[in-house]
């Protein structure tokens, strides 16, 4: 099921509404008062075909045989060793960096 953050990641997604899914005969639907009965399916499909860019995805794609993975399919080290930046969790070694792994990667 979309939510909210689907939505707004969808309109930040579409400059000007042009190929926006919620663009009907150019009028933008962009207020609650005025979305079409099936929003929802409309940005859950958009949601399914365009999946968050997160840094393990990111990292993945660009060295998908890398070695030590964990069981969550993220590398283990702290993501701050390999894209820079602060960490955070202030990760370590020991301690599991899933959720800075699944942060989005900023624009």
């Amino acid at each position: 099921m979309s939510s909210i953050k689907d939505l707004n990641r969808m309109c930040r997604n579409h400059e000007e509404c042009n190929g926006c899914p919620l663009f009907i005969k150019g009028f933008s639907q962009c207020t609650p008062s005025e979305f079409p009965d099936n929003v929802d399916e409309l940005v859950d499909n958009w949601v399914q075909e365009n999946p968050v860019k997160t840094y393990a995805l990111d990292f993945l794609t660009k060295l998908p045989n890398a070695p030590q993975m964990d069981r969550d399919k993220i590398p283990k080290v702290c993501r701050s060793l390999i894209y820079g930046g602060i960490c955070p969790k202030q990760c370590n070694i020991v301690s599991s960096c899933v959720d800075c792994w699944n942060m989005e990667i900023g624009e």
